[in-house]
């Protein structure tokens, strides 16, 4: 993943294949670090593209956190942080499902 080096730091957001895995692009990325960010932590991603479902909100918790220092040229580098989430149902949605959603029988 390409990082103009004129940024010192960026996070990228990645959704999870089925099997777990990390796909190959991001679905976002922030120019700002958040160090806050542990595994296990939730989310609401809210969509914001028109044509996209625009203003819902998905919940997705953090299963990996990849920390990544990039050198350089120079005495510079940069921060990569990659975020792995994973799908989350919460309580409120399902709170929203019938016993036949519920039944994998």
């Amino acid at each position: 993943m390409l990082i103009p080096t004129a940024r010192a730091v960026a996070v990228a957001w990645y959704v999870a294949t089925a099997d777990g895995h990390w796909t190959d692009r991001p679905i976002t990325m922030i120019d700002e670090d958040a160090g806050q960010i542990v595994e296990g932590t939730v989310f609401h991603v809210e969509e914001m593209r028109q044509g996209h479902g625009m203003g819902t909100m998905t919940a997705y918790r953090v299963a990996e956190v990849r920390q990544i220092v990039r050198r350089f040229s120079g005495k510079y580098g940069q921060l990569l942080r990659k975020v792995l989430l994973v799908p989350v149902a919460l309580a409120d949605d399902v709170g929203d499902l019938r016993i036949d959603d519920l039944d994998v029988n």
